[in-house]
């Protein structure tokens, strides 16, 4: 580094092949930050889904905004990879299930699944490594996300619709929406007079929008409906949000009131926000009347103006 020239009498030099064990200098670990250049999808080469799918049988790892991944290899490295679109299939149980990257033995990066105990329970928990999740008790297995996997017809597979989105990313998340336009049976109108009892609109708890995340996650929602009273008094009703329940109104929801004795249809709405804890979750619309006077509900469209229902998001 200097203008100066090097000894005449120089006659040997040594070296040395750095390694990990007795290494001549210590290894500097060039990843400073976890890279992960891809996202979980049901659709090959559409790393962010934007129509919905239904019945889909293999989960797919596809590269987004780069194609590498950083890899824990056990002993005191993450090492970089990069990859080509990953596959692995819907398991045959109906359960959610966790999704790892790892290096299999041949070199290549593979995909794995690991069922839960339940929908909200894990039965291998994660652990994390130098701050990344990983899988507990096999660290060299990095976390991706989560999806629900549900059968019918003899074949389990995932469902990404307006109101069931079945698969979560960990990593190079998006916001993502969550819609239930009308109710699910596109019922026009219906109506509750049964006291104080609270129930799910039009008493069918299919009136939800359902999801599944692998950690603690923001959702919002809201609800717009309208109704109005039958002419024999005044009803007095209030509507809002249901977690995982469809007779007990949530904490974290702004329930709407209406009190009518009028037969003209009033709006009424209410909102939902949270974090939501990590498993498959149902958020149902709820009603409930206190008064034995009929209210009338709609859950379509009203005279063309308003379109009943629920609209959501998180980020997944």
């Amino acid at each position: 580094n200097d203008s100066g020239v090097l000894d005449s009498g120089l006659s040997a030099v040594a070296y040395a092949i750095l390694g990990t064990v007795q290494s001549s200098q210590p290894l500097v670990n060039i990843y400073a930050q976890t890279e992960v250049r891809g996202r979980l999808t049901l659709v090959s080469g559409e790393p962010v889904m934007t129509s919905e799918v239904s019945g889909a049988t293999s989960v797919l790892f596809t590269p987004y905004r780069g194609n590498v991944i950083d890899l824990y290899d056990g002993s005191a490295n993450w090492n970089r990879f990069k990859f080509s679109e990953l596959s692995v299939p819907v398991p045959a149980s109906s359960a959610v299930y966790d999704v790892f990257a790892y290096q299999a033995t041949t070199g290549a990066i593979a995909l794995s699944t690991i069922a839960w105990a339940n929908e909200t329970t894990r039965a291998t928990n994660l652990t994390t490594q130098g701050g990344v999740y990983v899988q507990s008790g096999a660290q060299t297995r990095l976390y991706l996300g989560s999806f629900f996997g549900s059968t019918a017809a003899g074949t389990t597979s995932v469902n990404y619709l307006n109101a069931k989105k079945f698969l979560w990313n960990h990593w190079n998340q998006v916001r993502t929406p969550l819609l239930r336009f009308g109710t699910v049976t596109s019922t026009y109108s219906w109506a509750i007079s049964t006291g104080a009892t609270t129930r799910a609109a039009a008493n069918n708890p299919e009136n939800s929008i359902s999801f599944v995340n692998g950690l603690v996650g923001s959702v919002r929602a809201n609800l717009i409906t309208a109704g109005y009273a039958q002419p024999t008094g005044t009803s007095i009703c209030t509507v809002g949000f249901g977690l995982d329940n469809s007779t007990s109104f949530s904490l974290n929801c702004t329930r709407g009131m209406l009190a009518s004795a009028s037969t003209e249809a009033t709006p009424v709405s209410a909102n939902f926000s949270g974090y939501v804890q990590p498993g498959k979750h149902d958020l149902v619309w709820l009603e409930q009347n206190f008064v034995s006077t009929t209210m009338i509900f709609y859950g379509g469209n009203l005279a063309n103006l308003h379109v009943q229902g629920i609209t959501g998001e998180y980020d997944s």
